[in-house]
Parts: structure tokens; C-alpha cells; sequence
């Protein structure tokens, strides 16, 4: 900044002209910062809003990446699901399998028991350690 001239002249005309100049001066100055602060400013918000962009494009597509990877849970989830159900169903056949199957033992074991006249004992016979 230019600094105003320390001696008074003696023709005041002089004197003000070298005003005029000094604040013509300042006020350019100052317009030329205040013209750089302006596009500082500008170019500030422009690379803000660069980034909120790119924030903005990369949320976007964590997003559809997520979606993408619950897509193929939820159909993992339901293959898990409908292969829980047919060994449920399996089990539940197998049960009663081997509840008939044991009821079937039983009355052979009455049946050969009948037979033999309980002359010799069966028991050992239908043991379950003897069924392994």
C-alpha cells in the first residue's frame, strides 16, 4: 500500500492532486484484492463441490455394491433355507422310521419269545448293544 506523501506542499492543488492519486491508488488495490479474494473464494467453492461430487459418486456406488452383496445373501439365505426344510423333512421321515422299525423288533423279539417258550432268554437279544 502506497503510504500518503509526509510533506504538505505549499500549493494546495499539488496537495490534492497527490490525494486523488494516493485514493485512486488504494481503491485499486483494494479492488485487486478483493477481485482475488473473489476468485479464491470461487475456485474454493468449486473444488467443494468437486469433492461433495466425488463423495457423493462413491457413496453412490458402496451403495450398489451393498445391494449387489444383500442380493446374494438373500438368495444364499433361501437355498440355506429351502435345504434346512428337506433335511427337517428327511429327519422327521427318518424318526418315524426308526420308531417303527424298533416297534417291528419288539414284536419279533414277543414273537420269537412266544416261540421258544421262554426257554431261552432273549433278552441279550434285543439288547441295543447287540443292534450295533
Amino acid at each position: 500500500m502506497a503510504s500518503p506523501p509526509s510533506t504538505v506542499t505549499s500549493d494546495s492543488g499539488s496537495g490534492l492532486l497527490q490525494s486523488s492519486i494516493f485514493e485512486e491508488n488504494l481503491e485499486a488495490v483494494l479492488d485487486q484484492r478483493k477481485q482475488r479474494r473473489r476468485v479464491s473464494n470461487r475456485e474454493s467453492a468449486r473444488r467443494s463441490r468437486v469433492r461433495k461430487q466425488q463423495r457423493l459418486d462413491d457413496l453412490n456406488s458402496q451403495l450398489q455394491h451393498l445391494r449387489r452383496d444383500n442380493a446374494e445373501v438373500l438368495a444364499s439365505l433361501s437355498l440355506v433355507t429351502q435345504r434346512y426344510f428337506e433335511v427337517d423333512r428327511e429327519n422327521s421321515v427318518l424318526r418315524i422310521q426308526s420308531m417303527e422299525l424298533g416297534n417291528r423288533l419288539m414284536s419279533l423279539a414277543e414273537i420269537l419269545q412266544c416261540c421258544f417258550n421262554g426257554s431261552r432268554r432273549l433278552d441279550g437279544f434285543i439288547s441295543p448293544q447287540n443292534l450295533m
